[in-house]
């Protein structure tokens, strides 16, 4: 048991690299300067999509979430590195409803600020 009610939070717009439109350099050399000073430039390209947001609308008193300092009305970002815009409601609820004992790492966003949160499930007595 994780301890947090997570709802919902609408649409957020996202910045993504697009990966069709990368630039890549594989070779010999690696570094950004060859042997004649000519400097090899790199560019990328970056998408804004829609993405879901999800909002921690409650923290059980005494739960691991709790324990560990989330609160309500956080925004939720990842879930052990992973990006949360990526997931369906459903699968971040079961993602934190796993087994006992396993270790979360989430990121949120709190008041402008990206804040990063520890903590072990516990099984509901």
């Amino acid at each position: 048991m994780s301890g947090l009610d997570i709802v919902y939070n609408g649409e957020e717009l996202v910045k993504e690299l697009d990966s069709e439109k990368v630039i890549t350099y594989s070779g010999q050399n690696t570094s950004l300067e060859n042997n004649n000073n000519n400097t090899i430039t790199f560019s990328a390209s970056y998408r804004f999509k829609f993405k879901p947001s999800y909002r921690i609308a409650k923290v059980l008193k005494n739960s691991p979430a709790a324990q560990a300092g989330i609160y309500p009305n956080d925004i939720l970002l990842k879930i052990n590195g992973s990006s949360v815009h990526e997931l369906s409601i459903g699968e971040l609820i079961h993602k934190l409803q796993s087994k006992d004992g396993k270790k979360f790492k989430l990121t949120i966003h709190r008041g402008g600020e990206t804040l990063k949160f520890q903590f072990k499930l516990k099984k509901r007595v």
